[in-house]
């Protein structure tokens, strides 16, 4: 069996020049594709709240207005002006929480982004961070 079909937002919401890699897509042209993808059968985007300075929850929003609710596949803990993974519960709970409070019932998964060793060989980063998602 073919695990979910998922499409990946990072390319579809840089939304500027100043943000790296890809060409810069309008907003309009990243739902356009992300509908066809719906219509095509796609149920699944994989995303994180940094993709395009936030530009990719406000085409997610965009998205459910217009009728396709996508589940999400959501990426946390990498600090973007470090570009280093942060392992403070605090930061991670406060990203688990936007996270709930921006998707709620769309959110299908959470993903670590880039976790390093030490917080993954750490017994309680680890546990307390499955908690903290669980909760």
């Amino acid at each position: 069996m073919i695990s979910p079909l998922i499409v990946g937002l990072y390319g579809l919401s840089k939304n500027k020049e100043s943000i790296s890699g890809y060409s810069v897509i309008k907003t309009e042209e990243a739902i356009k594709i992300l509908s066809r993808a719906w219509k095509l059968g796609i149920r699944y985007i994989d995303t994180a709240s940094t993709y395009g300075d936030g530009n990719s929850d406000l085409i997610i929003k965009k998205l459910r207005a217009e009728g396709f609710p996508f589940k999400l596949f959501s990426k946390i803990g990498l600090d973007v002006s470090s570009n280093k993974f942060n392992s403070n519960r605090g930061f991670l709970k406060n990203e688990i929480l936007k996270l709930k409070s921006h998707h709620g019932k769309f959110l299908y998964s959470v993903l670590l982004h880039s976790p390093d060793t030490e917080f993954l060989s750490k017994d309680n980063c680890f546990s307390d961070f499955i908690d903290d998602v669980k909760s």
